[in-house]
């Protein structure tokens, strides 16, 4: 089991050739036959830098995270995958808990050797804590997480487990699908707020601390967005709106927290970018295209939140050093650009409210295309 499987074949001579043609099997599904929503998942994972060299492998064939919308999952099947949760965040979309292998390591047991199964149990306490720990490890970082097992198929109380830590998804046997289902649904009716409670409170929790955080989130976010194989600007776009969203879910109103954040939201973007070599206002352009963005996923007022993440992104430039013209100039167009790809109102909207509350912007904005 722990021998040369998973992605330590991926990059090795022995192996190499055939990932290749993996690789141009999924370019095919995705381009030529237009399934462009398959996510590619890597398996038995063992370190960060194993994974960087399975990434890095993919770019090689084609196959670059975040590039045409590409999502790259992890499955979470080694004890160290739970560990380094935050580090594996930085590298891959989401995650897929796979209890079989992860039990057996944590556990220490076998399952196929007849003398030592009988210790093989999803429901240990001590494997139960290590799926906890992934599953908020990836809520924390804004991951989709799932699990494929056999757990949930076989005990009600591992799938009631596993919705209350709020899990995204899990699989389940067919044979099995409908009487776990009535099972949930049965538990829920006869206390609507028992598969609720836990991951509700841990959500306003995790979002307290999140707001309080919100400048190191935001730069461990950008940073694994630049390290990426991927389009940089895209990703960065993509996970300031993803962590935007996140945080400010269920706190009020949006651009009001925004106004309070977005400061520490760009400073932390900015900090990244300076630690990873990376194009600084390229960051303060996308991470304003990204806020905006989440803003108007979420129904708020785009010309407000516009303004607003346009004022928090030139201070920030400011705090950093950064010239303030170009910071203006990168964070306005930012702005505009978010606008122009909402809609002809919302560019309408962006425009006028920049041109009458941000200094400089007159001189950036040009009429739409």
């Amino acid at each position: 089991m722990i021998g040369f499987r998973g992605a330590s074949r991926y990059y090795n001579e022995r192996y190499r050739e055939g990932f290749a043609l993996e690789c141009r099997a999924m370019k095919r599904v995705r381009e030529e036959m237009g399934l462009n929503n398959l996510i590619i998942m890597i398996p038995f994972c063992r370190r960060v830098n194993e994974a960087e060299k399975v990434l890095a492998e993919m770019a090689k064939n084609g196959l670059k995270r975040g590039e045409n919308g590409l999502q790259v999952y992890i499955m979470c099947e080694i004890p160290n995958n739970v560990i380094l949760v935050d580090e594996f965040s930085k590298l891959f979309d989401g995650f897929s808990i796979g209890s079989n292998d992860l039990t057996q390591l944590v556990l220490g047991v076998d399952r196929d050797s007849a003398l030592v199964a009988h210790d093989f149990d999803e429901r240990d306490p001590g494997v139960m804590q290590m799926i906890s720990m992934a599953i908020q490890g990836a809520i924390r970082n804004y991951r989709h997480i799932g699990i494929c097992g056999q757990a949930p198929s076989d005990y009600p109380e591992f799938a009631e487990f596993l919705v209350k830590e709020g899990i995204n998804s899990m699989s389940l046997n067919p044979d099995s699908i409908m009487k776990v289902t009535l099972d949930l649904v049965d538990i829920e009716d006869k206390s609507p707020n028992v598969l609720l409670t836990t991951t509700q409170k841990r959500r306003l929790e995790m979002v307290e601390s999140t707001l309080t955080e919100i400048g190191s989130v935001t730069k461990n976010a950008v940073i694994g967005a630049l390290k990426g194989t991927g389009e940089k600007a895209q990703a960065i776009v993509g996970a300031t709106a993803d962590l935007v969203k996140g945080a400010v879910e269920g706190v009020g109103d949006f651009t009001v927290a925004i106004e309070k954040r977005v400061e520490e939201i760009v400073s932390g973007a900015i900090e990244a970018a300076a630690e990873v070599d990376g194009d600084l206002f390229m960051t303060i352009k996308s991470s304003v295209y990204g806020i905006v963005k989440a803003g108007s996923d979420v129904g708020a007022d785009v010309a407000k939140t516009a303004v607003a993440a346009t004022e928090g992104a030139i201070k920030a430039g400011a705090k950093a050093g950064s010239d303030i013209s170009e910071a203006t100039k990168e964070a306005v167009t930012g702005a505009i650009e978010a606008g122009d790809k909402i809609g002809t109102q919302a560019s309408k909207a962006v425009r006028e409210a920049l041109a009458a509350s941000i200094k400089g912007a007159k001189d950036v904005i040009k009429p739409p295309k």
